[in-house]
């Protein structure tokens, strides 16, 4: 395993393309910027080599990297493709590896809470339970779904 992790390329800081297409978008798509539901915002770059849309925020461990390092992955990428950095920018992402710490301003992505959170796994628990739930009381009712109110 430590042989691998020595191999392996992890990404520290990024702006990741979350999608891409092969053609450039048609013209009345004007804009650059557009918002999901939870009010992330995302950028679309659109050229005649293709298209992608990326986060407005970047994804950044930077001051994980010591952590990184000791457990054996000794490749580190920063990727600046994409987008324009300046050397402020460069600064503080050089001065977060060296003191460890924190980046203002980026996503952690799926770094130990991305992807993984705690209230939203009970929630999903929850919700199966209460589905359950209702099918056992359909079940017990001949099939139909149970009627509202207490019983006596």
């Amino acid at each position: 395993e430590q042989n691998v992790r020595a191999r392996v390329l992890v990404p520290v800081f990024a702006y990741p393309a979350l999608f891409r297409m092969r053609f450039k978008l048609p013209s009345d798509y004007d804009f650059t910027y557009f918002e999901d539901k939870e009010g992330s915002v995302f950028k679309v770059n659109s050229t005649v080599d293709g298209s992608f849309v990326m986060p407005e925020e970047p994804f950044a461990i930077t001051d994980k990297t010591d952590f990184i390092t000791s457990s054996g992955f000794k490749r580190l990428l920063i990727d600046f493709s994409k987008t324009k950095v300046s050397r402020s920018q460069i600064k503080a992402i050089t001065t977060s590896m060296i003191k460890g710490q924190p980046l203002p301003g980026v996503s952690r992505f799926n770094w130990k809470d991305g992807f993984y959170s705690p209230q939203q796994m009970e929630e999903y628990r929850l919700s199966n339970e209460r589905a359950a739930e209702r099918k056992a009381a359909a079940a017990r009712n001949g099939g139909k779904p149970p009627r509202g109110g207490k019983r006596r």
